[in-house]
């Protein structure tokens, strides 16, 4: 397999004291807007970014220290999703695969 057939997503994640924008084209710095905007969507990530006072454009501060764990998670995947390796897709379909089938939407409802 060659260099950048891999994506790989930590626990916790690496971001740099940048804008969340710089965090997740790190690696692909020519993409454009709509596939930015494309991979914020397909991480989950789009929500969260919109609802921030400068969007895309936010500080994330040393570490990612003014973001959540699960912020900087859905970051992390973004950048995983906007390099678009082949290995992180094959996992990414298997373990969202997994995580839906094993556990349905209506599952709270029954606790």
């Amino acid at each position: 397999m060659a260099k950048g057939e891999i994506g790989l997503v930590s626990q916790e994640p690496l971001l740099f004291a940048t804008s969340i924008r710089e965090n997740i084209t790190y690696g692909k710095e020519d993409a454009t807007d709509e596939e930015i905007m494309a991979a914020t969507k397909l991480a989950n990530a789009a929500n969260f970014i919109d609802k921030l006072p400068n969007g895309l454009n936010t500080m994330v501060g040393e570490h990612g220290a003014q973001l959540s764990g699960g912020q900087k998670q859905r970051i992390a995947i973004t950048r995983a999703i906007l390099k678009n390796p082949f290995l992180s897709t094959e996992i990414m379909k298997f373990t969202t695969t997994l995580v839906f089938n094993t556990y349905p939407r209506n599952a709270s409802k029954h606790s």
